[in-house]
């Protein structure tokens, strides 16, 4: 039989008296502990029934073990100079101050655990809804690259330039400025919403309601109209040249196209478009020497399409003008492809359907 403190030796009543002095401590270390009764301290575990230990096998310690241990600075070595232990823990360890040792099973024993019995378990988010880059939920460059859209711009730029510097040029196409302005509006505000960015975009507010005011106020000639337009223009020249006038005033990060856009003068950019690919690209040789010019009107054709499909505009609520704008964009995109493909039959036909659907189109919805 085991005993604590004295390796076997003594009376009796001496290893009795030893037995319920331990379970007595036994008792004040659970007592001060503390501890969920479902959970066994070491302590209690300890004053069981003593079990013979085997010689033969060294028995398995806890993770704890050395941390309990370590309390006692002394203990009894049975004058063989190896201290006792039962599974790793000397026997007369957590005697030295079963306080502390209580104290450390009951922070064990309360440990709260990682999540709470009821409590919910977090969930890793679900995949955003993929959106346009932009965030205006047209996926643009579908439509039209930044590089095409700049570059038409600045073809804008450069005509407006060569007729408003005198009342006497303004007056020899004012509603084709107007219509440029329109056009202006429209690619900045693809600009705002495009993945891509173009190299004004942070200011491409600026340009979408200047362009709209030019479009507005060069509605015919005479001075009036000249000198509305000119106020227009020079304040696009200052957003394009990098300058926010300083009574550019509020304007809103974003509005509807049919706010700013004027569809007149977006359709007139598309028929130029579909005039000039079906006049002169009327042979293999000239798809094929043509291409890149090919692919810049093709795209302005979709890119416009697109903006004149979306709310706002009189008849997009109709699905009789939704299958006509959508044959117009589908039959710009289908010009691209085989001037890519290097196609002649495909572009004839691409460029049919876009001929069709704006010779359908415009007895209903034209204004």
């Amino acid at each position: 039989m085991l005993s604590f403190g004295n390796n076997g030796r003594g009376n009796s009543a001496t290893r009795t008296a030893s037995l319920w002095t331990a379970l007595a401590l036994a008792a004040v270390v659970v007592g001060c502990g503390g501890g969920k009764p479902a959970a066994q301290t070491t302590a209690e575990k300890d004053a069981s029934p003593p079990k013979a230990v085997s010689k033969s096998k060294e028995p398995s310690r806890s993770v704890n073990d050395g941390a309990v241990a370590s309390k006692s600075s002394t203990g009894s070595t049975g004058g063989s100079g190896v201290r006792k232990s039962s599974r790793g823990i000397p026997y007369d360890a957590f005697f030295d101050n079963p306080l502390e040792v209580a104290n450390n099973a009951a922070v064990i024993a309360v440990a709260k655990p990682a999540v709470e019995a009821g409590e919910p378990v977090a969930k890793p988010a679900a995949d955003a809804p993929k959106t346009a880059a932009g965030g205006g939920g047209i996926v643009w460059a579908d439509y039209i690259s930044i590089d095409i859209l700049q570059e038409e711009t600045k073809k804008l730029r450069n005509h407006l330039s060569s007729v408003m510097q005198k009342p006497g040029d303004f007056n020899k196409e004012p509603k084709k400025i107007g219509w440029e302005g329109a056009q202006l509006a429209g690619l900045a505000g693809i600009a705002i919403e495009h993945g891509e960015a173009a190299s004004w975009k942070a200011n491409a507010r600026y340009i979408r309601d200047f362009g709209s005011e030019l479009s507005n106020t060069a509605v015919g000639p005479g001075k009036e109209n000249y000198d509305k337009s000119k106020v227009a223009y020079e304040k696009l020249t200052s957003i394009f040249s990098g300058s926010v006038p300083a009574d550019a005033g509020d304007v809103a990060a974003k509005r509807p196209f049919h706010e700013t856009a004027d569809r007149g003068g977006l359709m007139f950019r598309i028929q130029d478009a579909r005039d000039w690919l079906r006049l002169n690209i009327n042979n293999e040789a000239k798809l094929k020497s043509e291409k890149e010019t090919i692919l810049h009107e093709a795209a302005l054709v979709a890119a416009l399409g697109k903006i004149i499909a979306t709310e706002g505009y009189g008849g997009t609520d109709e699905e009789e003008y939704q299958k006509y704008a959508n044959d117009l964009i589908n039959g710009a995109k289908e010009a691209a492809g085989a001037a890519n493909d290097q196609s002649f039959p495909k572009f004839t036909d691409a460029i049919n359907k876009i001929a069709k659907s704006c010779t359908e189109c415009h007895p209903k919805y034209a204004q």
